[in-house]
């Protein structure tokens, strides 16, 4: 019995070639929907891990501490942290005093902006200036007593 190609390999190649590529085209479909289904989940899983990584950071602040929130919209809040729960947090707005929950998964950052507000705290002088001055006094002592 003879082959149905004969003696060309060509005719193999050409062959072999056409039944890959309709492979490969009947099977593209699929893949393209089973990687979209893993970027969804990717990203629902990487929202679901911010909102835990804000939650955690929150819980560092005491209720009621002056906080700068930026949403993932980029809108700014400034205002006092209320209370916590498993999904969200009550936020008071500085500028309307209108208390809201927000979720964490909306949260983009959680600032403190650590400006002095109030009389008299422009003034304050904090731990770390008292050492750093503390260290150039004493290395102005060293260098005047090896100078002499």
């Amino acid at each position: 019995m003879k082959s149905f190609f004969g003696k060309h390999p060509v005719i193999r190649l050409a062959f072999a070639g056409a039944i890959l590529a309709s492979i490969t085209l009947a099977s593209a479909p699929a893949s393209r929907s089973e990687s979209s289904r893993s970027e969804s989940s990717r990203s629902e899983s990487s929202i679901a891990k911010h909102a835990r990584k804000v939650h955690s950071k929150l819980q560092k602040y005491r209720s009621g501490s002056y906080l700068h929130l930026v949403l993932r919209d980029h809108i700014n809040e400034y205002g006092a942290l209320g209370a916590l729960t498993d999904a969200s947090f009550s936020f008071k707005d500085s500028d309307t005093n209108a208390v809201s929950n927000i979720a964490y998964a909306e949260v983009g950052q959680v600032r403190t902006d650590r400006e002095p507000i109030g009389e008299g705290s422009e003034h304050h002088i904090r731990t770390r200036t008292l050492v750093l001055a503390g260290v150039l006094v004493a290395g102005a002592a060293v260098a005047a007593a090896e100078v002499r």
